[in-house]
This record gives structure tokens, C-alpha cells and sequence, in this order.
């Protein structure tokens, strides 16, 4: 299997809870990605904190 890689973003507070959403529906969804290869989206969610929000999300390559 290919290494899993993970990501951290800032993420706007007024939208995180809108990107927490879309973020947990894309488990293990597969994604094209515009420069050509596929990822498998693991899984994802928003870190929600009085004064940030962190989006945390983990894809494979394929």
C-alpha cells in the first residue's frame, strides 16, 4: 500500500462547521486531481477552537 500523507490547514471560523461537514462525507472517497494523479481521501475533519479553526484531513496516492 501506498504511504498515507496528512495535511493541516487554517480554516475560517464563520465556515468551519461548513467545511466539517463536506470534509466527513468524503471518507474514502476517490478524487482526480487536476495536475493528473488520483488520491484516495481517508479521512478528514475541523478542529473546532474558541479562536481557530484546523482542518486535518489524510488521502493516499494511487
Amino acid at each position: 500500500m501506498a504511504t498515507a500523507w496528512g495535511v493541516k490547514e487554517n480554516v475560517d471560523l464563520a465556515h468551519a462547521e461548513a467545511v466539517q461537514a463536506y470534509v466527513r462525507g468524503l471518507t474514502d472517497t476517490e478524487i482526480q486531481m487536476e495536475d493528473g494523479p488520483k488520491v484516495t481521501f481517508l479521512k478528514g475533519d475541523v478542529k473546532i477552537k474558541p479562536d481557530q479553526a484546523i482542518l486535518i484531513y489524510r488521502y493516499v496516492i494511487k
